[in-house]
């Protein structure tokens, strides 16, 4: 940027971006608020249970992942039983858009809850890759009981290597048949987030996060550091990132950034 640039025009394109153009995260839909699989993908493996119906169900995606019978266990000449510890299930997925150098918080929340009255039936795997890197796995090794419930989040950093679009997949797999008909376990997944841009350390990307920006636009990082792409300079770039990170403001918040533009232009001048 150079050092004859408008700082008046950049407030006020700052401004309207902010009241016209937010989105809550990286992520599509990744609350399940649509109340569908609306910004996601299913794709089954090869072979799990036919009649596994991925749903979302009260805002909250639900699987019944495990193998069809032929990849369950054979039963041997002897009449033996031999199970194959072969995982099946299917692959939740979409495209996000990340950019190199910048520190990303993920998270994703899961729930695998027992339906049927049977003790040590494996509960499956649920694993978390961004691209083809394992960010995450959660075994579930026990589902004692009819209404058993497990639960765990995940809460990590991920930092790209490159700018644009990566894959998001989240597995969800089991050695076992799960039917539709008569299920052993389900798996559910809520809270899916990917976001950068916290300069505050709250814990949220928000409307605070731009006051930060704003003291810093056009120069140095300062100690709550708004250079989200690490090039040592606080720039529109650094705004595209909080931009689209950055969950959608309050009206009283809009009016709050004006006010700090409109002090930020009169400390500038």
């Amino acid at each position: 940027m150079s050092k004859g640039f408008n700082v008046n025009k950049i407030i006020m394109c700052i401004t309207v971006l902010l009241s016209s153009t937010f989105v809550e995260a990286n992520v599509i839909n990744g609350d399940f608020q649509t109340g569908d699989l609306t910004g996601w993908v299913w794709t089954p493996t090869e072979f799990s249970e036919p009649n596994m119906r991925p749903i979302v169900d009260n805002y909250v995606f639900k699987v019944n992942p495990g193998t069809d019978i032929d990849h369950c266990f054979i039963v041997q000449e002897n009449g033996s039983v031999l199970f194959l510890d072969q995982e099946e299930g299917g692959i939740l997925s979409q495209s996000i858009n990340l950019h190199a150098g910048v520190s990303y918080d993920v998270s994703i929340d899961i729930v695998s809850i027992g339906i049927q009255s049977v003790n040590n039936a494996h509960g499956g795997s649920i694993y978390l890759y961004i691209d083809d890197d394992l960010q995450w796995e959660w075994t579930i090794s026990d589902i004692v009981g009819e209404g058993s419930i497990i639960s765990t989040s995940y809460d990590g950093t991920y930092n790209a290597n490159r700018s644009g679009q990566h894959d998001l997949k989240i597995f969800f797999m089991r050695t076992y048949r799960n039917s539709d008909n008569t299920p052993v376990v389900y798996h559910y997944l809520d809270g899916v987030s990917i976001i950068a841009g916290d300069t505050n350390n709250d814990g949220l990307v928000d409307i605070y996060d731009y006051h930060n920006f704003i003291d810093q636009l056009g120069g140095s990082p300062g100690f709550e550091s708004a250079d989200f792409d690490n090039n040592g300079f606080v720039d529109l770039e650094d705004f595209a990132i909080l931009r689209d990170n950055c969950h959608s403001p309050e009206p009283s918040m809009i009016a709050i950034l004006l006010l700090g533009s409109f002090i930020f232009k009169k400390k500038k001048s």
